[in-house]
């Protein structure tokens, strides 16, 4: 995935893309772990915008790891 970024000094410790209808819909820029966590944490929290989403795509620029929800990845 091609990503470019405008604005940051900086670069982004990754890109969270947003799947729906198995398509990216969004995306989140994360700059940090914590960034990371709380955008994972809001996909797996019943009722919130995120979990409405099918799948997270993380890229780290040179590893590119899908994630899934936890109610699926423990079924």
């Amino acid at each position: 995935m091609f990503r470019q970024m405008m604005g940051f000094n900086g670069n982004p410790l990754c890109v969270i893309y947003w799947h729906l209808n198995g398509q990216a819909q969004s995306r989140t820029v994360c700059y940090t772990e914590d960034d990371k966590k709380w955008a994972l944490d809001r996909f797996d929290t019943v009722g919130d915008f995120y979990n409405s989403y099918e799948k997270a795509v993380i890229d780290y620029g040179d590893e590119v790891v899908e994630y899934g929800h936890l109610k699926e990845m423990s079924a």
